[in-house]
């Protein structure tokens, strides 16, 4: 059995490089960061900072709909951390489906469907990869809907000559350790539209390096203790993880209301927030990044002329591709892949996300959805993943065996 213990998504920083950085964090603040983070962008609006990119859509929805009332329109195929922030932006919550499983969007579809009690929709550009949704932005504008990129998986992606994040009325970006820059936590809000700006203010706390020291040492020792040990261990590991959260999730259906959010988020490590640290950190990273997705796009696109398989990208839409996501033929091929391939140490499986909002909230599913989260495969193609490991998964989904 293979020692390698590969993650989905890997971040291009480690020990030597937080040395480093903690040693120049003195001179630098979250200013920094944030301004060049916004020129990375080719954004104009004014940015932001947050512990997460899920309290950055909060406190935006939270501020830009005061009178908590209405309907956030969002994907059923997405993270519940998204529904768990309009949930307690006090609004409520609409879903639309998929057109295909794999991850295509009808915007023209979902503009015909918005009506005056949708307050905002959450444009989900996953995987790294934009979605195109430009033919909404007439509808929501006549009908005062603000449109909320959610860029947590994607950072540099761009739809036709603009960077994903600056197309509609504002954006988030998560820097957890899963995204395409880590910062082992923390988030940032982009608000495009200028009235916007200008009646919405946050907070800026400030963060000493000695709390930002604390919580990247714990983000590193829960990295390591996430990668360590042998691969039979961490599969026993998710398997009970999975029956007790089925378990849990099967009383909790029967005990709450469909609104109600059924459990919180676990805190693996603890984030304050940007501080100058983290700049630092993010600074180092972002001067890389270009030559980071070059890698990762070209690993993407090593495994798609290898299968015939990819998340979705439109004809206007040039990707920064996070990870993979597909759909195994036959739908009933894919757990015997995913077990093949985490023997020999590659994380691929269904992991983004197992749950439809829909059924999170007790609602009927949406078919597509539904088919995305209970069977579509994660594919790692990260920066650090060979063409060795490449080739293995690329024979797994095409049935060659591995």
């Amino acid at each position: 059995m293979s020692t390698r213990k590969k993650d989905l998504v890997e971040e291009f920083w480690d020990s030597d490089v937080f040395a480093l950085c903690r040693v120049h964090a003195r001179q630098i603040e979250t200013r920094d960061f944030l301004d060049e983070f916004r020129s990375f962008l080719g954004a104009h609006g004014t940015i932001w900072p947050a512990r997460s990119g899920s309290i950055a859509l909060q406190q935006f929805l939270a501020r830009a709909i005061p009178r908590k009332a209405g309907c956030v329109l969002l994907s059923s195929f997405n993270c519940r951390l998204v529904a768990d922030a309009v949930l307690k932006a006090g609004l409520r919550i609409e879903t639309f489906d998929l057109a295909d499983t794999a991850g295509r969007i009808n915007w023209e579809s979902i503009a015909d469907q918005l009506k005056p009690r949708h307050r905002a929709v959450v444009i989900p550009h996953l995987f790294g990869v934009p979605t195109d949704f430009r033919p909404i932005l007439g509808a929501a504008e006549k009908l005062g809907v603000l449109v909320i990129e959610d860029c947590a998986h994607t950072v540099g992606g761009t739809i036709e000559n603009s960077m994903a994040g600056t197309v509609g009325d504002a954006a988030i970006f998560s820097f957890n350790y899963d995204k395409p820059i880590s910062l082992g936590g923390g988030g940032l809000l982009v608000v495009n539209t200028p009235d916007l700006s200008s009646r919405i203010h946050f907070d800026e706390p400030v963060i000493g390096v000695e709390t930002e020291e604390r919580e990247l040492k714990a983000f590193l020792a829960y990295l390591h203790r996430r990668r360590q040990g042998t691969n039979r261990s961490r599969l026993l590991a998710v398997t009970l993880r999975r029956i007790k959260n089925a378990f849990t999730y099967g009383i909790v259906r029967r005990l709450v209301k469909p609104t109600v959010v059924p459990w919180g988020t676990k805190r693996l490590f603890p984030v304050s927030g940007i501080g100058p640290l983290r700049a630092a950190l993010g600074l180092w990273q972002l001067q890389r990044y270009p030559d980071i997705v070059r890698n990762r796009n070209a690993n993407s696109t090593f495994f798609t002329d290898g299968t015939g398989k990819s998340w979705y990208v439109g004809p206007r839409v040039t990707p920064a591709w996070l990870k993979q996501k597909v759909i195994p033929t036959p739908l009933e091929a894919g757990p015997e892949i995913s077990h093949s391939l985490r023997r020999q140490g590659l994380p691929v499986g269904p992991f983004s996300w197992r749950l439809t909002i829909d059924r999170y909230l007790g609602l009927p599913e949406k078919p597509n959805a539904a088919v995305v989260a209970r069977h579509g495969l994660d594919i790692p193609i990260h920066q650090n993943i060979g063409s060795a490991d490449l080739e293995l998964i690329r024979r797994a989904i095409c049935g060659e065996g591995v």
